[in-house]
């Protein structure tokens, strides 16, 4: 722990008791602060709030304010001395936005501001005696900013103050003026712009856009006052694995919103962007910033001096740091409250809690740290071969479509492996699906944020994802699949990460610390009652301080149906193999895919990205299928039977069939009887197909063009025999068909 930390945090929850997530922190007239935070506990989430005396070091008057639901993301403000809280609550897959107040030792009664589909992101202000409230209603493809305000009687004065299509994560400030500042962040299609708009004497300015980047995706803005005007803040990253955080002063002049001294002032290659912002009468403004996935950095700026240099207020690198709430006291004190986590989320304790952290102002620059940004994680840092996500021209397609036999479908693009913010990623869950449609240009996809990693994934995350999953699920634009990483303690066990992959959108989780998911022949049997899906993968990795291979110990032919060949990690078709599309980490011996099928595991190929900054589709591979109407339905069937095929990114089309039989069957013919295999490739560079039987090479060819038809015939065995196809382009990119096994009865 650093010497700021030695000197000025105390823990305000138990990490032995309970997982304390997302936690918010206010100040009364009076001077008494006040927290609240998401506690998980006993598989379920609910709102505990009370009072922080930082004198006598004590978290007393601690209450659950919330109902009876999944509760998600709390938020308070004080009015006076009056406390308002407000969070998200999921009660049989319907959401809503609550709120309650608190004053003199009791709480008031819980209102409901609205429930519906899918809403969230409450955000809560209180100026001159009104406290405003702030949530985004979202549908499929679209989301809107309601605003309203709120008292013991209800809620007023509800107005939609978006006018974009597709909005999310609201933000208010009021200046000194009156005039009402709003901020959101809206998907346009293609990338995601910060906006502001402004509203005074009742009339609203039109949408602003403040960010000026025509590339970067721009996200979660936050609004503090500055007397006069208003400063934004915001955060935005590309799929280069670089992110740098941004700020504007804002204004309301002759009915527009106008935007001055846009500012970048931070930049990297890392992961983990969570930010949080504060101001106070003055002007003063305290904004707070992830670094990593160990630290938070805090900056304050005024008018004169604009912005400071940074502060880390958390641990040391053996700590996890994340969704921070920043106060700034009248006379500059800053008080953090953020979420601790037990270094990678594997420790014994996997739970999380929440920490407060203060810095006097007459201290800050004792604190102040210049060499903390200039550090990144190795792993977050892209890839460096220049890859290429070619697809084939449609004309093409169709021709070899109907030359294999497919009329009436069509081949569809996924990786259905990667991560958000919610666990250990960038960005927001909706940016993971629309990035899958703009930057990966994929057909179906699926968010698999890990069930502990940091800490548990709760039970309220759990709904959030599958509400937001089902969202996105839109037949014929885009296949999305209500999908989870089982992530084992590895400084324990060695058995190896696994997707979860359910049909259709009503599964449960079973965390890998569960009852029902502890070890894998637990879990397979947990996840059988909903027709679920467990696919190994990385299934050959190492991290060098613990194992992250796969133990093939463990089997389930009901359920691991699939194994990922291919990642941003490594190529893990056999021990040692090499590609310059991925990071080439380290392996271990005998837990390879082939290791798998020389068992006699009746596995298919998946290739995906393992994506952690959005790079879905982008790094790492693609799986490919082939559908006669693109549905959660047929993605989910086709991968069940196999009949799926993984590449290392490039649209490469592949054919291959024993007896008319699609990959992934198994053929059962009388012994000495034959076969006959038809194989078909359509590339997108010069490319050789080889043919491997148990492993081994069985046939090869070489083709000068970017197409390659053959046939063979093989007699069948006694034993069974399994056969796949790798394909491998002058461009280095490959392809690997799912096998077909061949049986003698």
């Amino acid at each position: 722990m650093n010497l700021l930390n030695q000197k000025y945090s105390k823990e305000v929850s138990d990490i032995i008791k309970s997982s304390a997530q997302y936690p918010s922190l206010t100040k009364a007239e009076d001077g008494t602060m006040y927290v609240c935070y998401q506690e998980y506990k006993d598989g379920h989430d609910c709102i505990v709030a009370g009072v922080l005396n930082q004198e006598k070091d004590t978290f007393s008057e601690v209450e659950r304010i919330s109902g009876e639901g999944e509760a998600l993301k709390p938020v308070c403000v004080s009015s006076g001395n009056q406390i308002w809280y407000a969070w998200g609550e999921c009660r049989n897959q319907v959401w809503g936005i609550y709120y309650r107040s608190y004053e003199n030792g009791v709480y008031g009664e819980i209102h409901c501001a609205e429930e519906g589909e899918a809403l969230f992101y409450p955000c809560l202000y209180a100026k001159d005696g009104i406290v405003y409230l702030l949530w985004n209603r979202q549908s499929s493809n679209a989301g809107e900013i309601v605003l309203s305000t709120i008292d013991e009687e209800g809620i007023h004065d509800v107005q939609v103050v978006s006018t974009s299509k597709e909005t999310y994560r609201p933000s208010i400030c009021i200046t000194e003026d009156h005039t009402i500042y709003v901020a959101y962040d809206s998907f346009n299609g293609t990338t995601y712009d910060v906006i502001v708009r402004a509203c005074k004497d009742q009339v609203w300015t039109e949408e602003k856009v403040v960010n000026t980047s025509k590339t970067a995706w721009a996200t979660q803005p936050l609004l503090a006052s500055l007397k006069d005007k208003a400063l934004v803040c915001w955060y935005d990253f590309n799929h280069g694995s670089d992110f740098s955080y941004h700020s504007a002063v804002v204004f309301e002049k002759d009915g527009k919103a106008n935007v001055e001294e846009s500012c970048c002032f931070a930049r990297g290659i890392d992961w983990y962007e969570d930010i949080a912002i504060s101001s106070n009468a003055k002007g003063e403004v305290a904004f707070s910033y992830s670094w990593g996935k160990t630290k938070l950095h805090a900056r304050h700026y005024d008018y004169e001096n604009k912005w400071s240099d940074p502060v880390v207020f958390t641990y040391d690198e053996n700590s996890f740091a994340s969704n921070q709430r920043v106060l700034i006291d009248e006379d500059g004190t800053i008080h953090l409250a953020w979420q601790y986590g037990n270094q990678n989320g594997h420790k014994p304790i996997r739970n999380a809690k929440v920490v407060y952290t203060w810095l006097n102002k007459d201290e800050y620059d004792s604190y102040v740290d210049l060499e903390a940004e200039k550090v990144s994680d190795p792993f977050t840092r892209p890839i460096e071969a220049n890859k290429t996500l070619d697809r084939i021209d449609d004309e093409e397609v169709k021709t070899w479509i109907k030359k294999n036999g497919y009329a009436g479908k069509f081949p569809v693009y996924g990786d259905i492996h990667g991560q958000s913010g919610m666990s250990d990623g960038v960005g927001e869950i909706d940016q993971y699906f629309n990035s899958a449609k703009v930057w990966g240009k994929l057909d179906f996809t699926a968010l698999t944020d890990h069930d502990c990693y940091p800490d548990w994934l709760s039970q309220s995350e759990w709904e959030w994802i599958r509400t937001t999953s089902q969202l996105f699920n839109v037949e014929n634009k885009m296949a999305t699949l209500l999908a989870y990483e089982w992530t084992p303690n590895e400084y324990r066990y060695d058995f190896g990460h696994k997707n979860i992959y359910y049909k259709g959108f009503e599964g449960e989780i079973y965390r890998s610390g569960d009852e029902g998911g502890m070890t894998p022949d637990r879990l397979f049997e947990s996840i059988k009652q909903y027709k679920a899906m467990a696919f190994p993968h990385h299934p050959a990795a190492s991290w060098k301080l613990v194992s992250a291979a796969t133990d093939w110990a463990f089997h389930d032919e009901e359920v691991q149906r699939m194994v990922e060949i291919f990642s941003r990690h490594a190529p893990f078709e056999y021990y040692g193999n090499y590609s310059k599309y991925t990071k080439n980490n380290m392996q271990i011996e005998r837990c390879s895919v082939q290791d798998a099928l020389e068992k006699g595991y009746h596995l298919g190929f998946t290739a995906g990205s393992d994506s952690h900054q959005m790079e879905h589709g982008v790094e790492g591979g693609i799986t490919i299928s082939f559908v006669d109407k693109l549905n959660n339905e047929n993605i989910w069937d086709n991968l069940y039977d196999r009949f799926m095929y993984g590449t290392s990114g490039a649209g490469i089309l592949v054919s291959f069939k024993c007896d008319g039989k699609e990959m992934g069957q198994i053929v059962e013919k009388p012994v000495h009887n034959s076969v006959d295999f038809t194989v078909s490739v359509l590339g997108t560079d010069k490319l050789k197909v080889e043919v491997l039987c148990n492993n081994k090479v069985i046939e090869e060819k070489v083709s000068d063009g970017r197409e390659c038809d053959f046939t063979f015939t093989k007699e069948v065995n006694e034993n069974e025999d399994f056969y796949y196809v790798r394909v491998t382009q002058e461009d280095e990119h490959q392809a690997w068909s799912s096998p077909i096994w061949v049986k003698g009865n």
